[in-house]
């Protein structure tokens, strides 16, 4: 998989960049259409920001509800965790999101703009939500393909989408050890372990989605020997 592209010398989510494009040309289709009924772009941008505001939380609700354990194991860590943990389980808990969530909130998000704004009339927006929504959600799936969340079963023909690279030598050893990995932490829902013969010695490149770790002895060393450089430079 590609949960990661490095673009400019930093690395962006894959999903986060399809849905960003996914979102402009749903609006940009909506745009043209909302002209048709006699409306103006302000109106169609303050029904996206209410779409908007409503998926985002709609699609975040969902998807801690589907990890019920993890929110109440953050709120009951509250006052006996460092803030810092306690931060990291929330994000854990509510970090990802849901389409029928983003859904169903994005409508909610409709269903209130179009309560309080008359200038856009409600059946016009939801032909305007029934259309944007697939174009959106086509571009969200192959997000989704590229980050590794969606994915099919196994086939012995097609083509193959690789992500994390190790040494070929310890292949075999780590996958071991990703069996057991899968089984002490069952909420992360897919990870992988490619070889790749261009890494020198006992080393692995760890790619997801909050970006990307060397852990190879060489990479480490090197940090290490600037570090200490940095130091006494100062001294």
């Amino acid at each position: 998989m590609h949960p990661v592209i490095h673009l400019f010398g930093r690395a962006f989510g894959t999903y986060g960049l399809c849905a960003f494009v996914g979102f402009i040309l749903a609006f940009l289709v909506v745009w043209r259409l909302a002209k048709r009924y006699g409306n103006t772009i302000d109106d169609v941008l303050l029904l996206g920001i209410s779409i908007g505001v409503g998926l985002f939380l709609g699609g975040h609700l969902l998807y801690a509800i589907t990890r019920a354990d993890l929110v109440v194991k953050a709120f009951g860590d509250v006052g006996r965790e460092p803030v810092r943990v306690w931060y990291v389980e929330m994000a854990e808990a509510f970090g990802g999101m849901v389409f029928y969530g983003g859904f169903l909130g994005g409508l909610g998000g409709l269903l209130i703009f179009t309560r309080f704004y008359r200038d856009l009339k409600r059946e016009n927006a939801l032909d305007l939500y029934a259309v944007a929504t697939p174009l959106f959600h086509t571009f969200g799936r192959i997000g989704c393909f590229f980050g590794g969340c969606c994915f099919g079963k196994e086939s012995d023909w097609g083509f193959l989408v690789r992500e994390n690279r190790y040494y070929p030598e310890m292949v075999g050893v780590v996958k071991e050890r990703v069996a057991a990995l899968r089984s002490d932490y069952p909420t992360v829902e897919n990870f992988d372990v490619v070889e790749d013969p261009r890494l020198k010695g006992p080393a692995c490149i760890l790619e997801t989605g909050a970006g990307v770790a060397d852990a190879s002895v060489e990479t480490q060393l090197a940090a290490i020997e600037q570090s200490l450089a940095r130091h006494i430079s100062r001294s």
